[in-house]
């Protein structure tokens, strides 16, 4: 009975929308409990700072269970879809994105910034061009295994290239417009994915 008031209240394409929506959401607050959880993430060019008080701490906690019980209320109520992200595409989507932005950081790259010193490219350039083969050989670990039918799979296939999955707007012209067509396709393909497994 609910289930068919669920169906009467939302169409497909409004289901899809809220449980992507609430999804997203969910993932915020995961990450928040992580942090108030945990060690603070660090590395060697990046630190969060975790400068909230035990008061704080305390007072997100109970938000964040109450925000995860109103998601749980809803998913049922709305028969909404549960998420599934798979490392591989996240793999390969972000180092699509960090091979773009790599290429875009070549000495020649950062003359929109400012003159560039006649010496920048003897000492940045090779630096970078090892962190693009990084990233490169990362993203062809991640892809070795795609399933077949993959989205992923199917354009790497017809372009030569692995587009990213997220959009990222500070992204050059033709990567902003690669990388949101993909953004879109995997929201489509590779929700009707989900939906099989």
């Amino acid at each position: 009975m609910i289930e068919d008031q669920a169906d009467d209240l939302l169409n497909e394409h409004q289901r899809r929308a809220l449980s992507s929506r609430l999804a997203m959401l969910d993932r915020f607050f995961y990450d928040v409990e992580q942090l108030l959880s945990g060690d603070s993430p660090r590395g060697e060019m990046f630190e969060v700072i975790n400068d909230l008080t035990e008061e704080q701490r305390k007072n997100l906690s109970g938000l964040l269970n109450e925000g995860r019980s109103e998601i749980r209320v809803s998913r049922d109520q709305f028969n909404l879809e549960v998420r599934r992200e798979y490392v591989h595409r996240w793999l390969a989507g972000h180092l699509s994105i960090f091979w773009a932005i790599l290429e875009d950081s070549c000495a020649a790259k950062l003359e929109g910034f400012g003159g560039v010193s006649p010496a920048l490219a003897a000492e940045l350039d090779p630096k970078i061009e090892r962190l693009v083969r990084i990233v490169t050989s990362l993203k062809s670990v991640a892809i070795e295994r795609i399933p077949i039918g993959d989205p992923l799979l199917m354009l790497t296939k017809s372009t030569g290239a692995q587009p990213p999955m997220t959009w990222y707007p500070s992204l050059p012209g033709r990567r902003t417009q690669e990388a949101l067509c993909y953004c879109l396709l995997d929201s489509e393909l590779g929700n009707d994915r989900r939906t099989q497994n």
